[in-house]
């Protein structure tokens, strides 16, 4: 079976502000992708003009969280 290695996005919106959670699990090759967790708590409501606009707001958060962790 072949190995797979995730990242799981969640979103939530509440009174003003959004929470994004992700974590990662799996395995690349022989490299563990598992270990990542971070709860990003009062960000901003994300944009809903689009599907695209949405999940590239919500990835940039993401992607600017994990850089923060090098």
């Amino acid at each position: 079976m072949a190995s797979k290695a995730e990242l799981v996005v969640r979103v939530t919106s509440a009174r003003g502000s959004s929470k994004i959670t992700y974590s990662t699990k799996g395995r690349y090759v022989s490299f563990t992708t598992a270990g990542l967790a971070e709860q990003l708590l009062g960000q901003p409501i994300q944009p809903t003009s689009s599907l695209e606009v949405f999940w590239l707001s919500v990835l940039a958060a993401v992607q600017a969280s994990i850089t923060e962790l090098e």
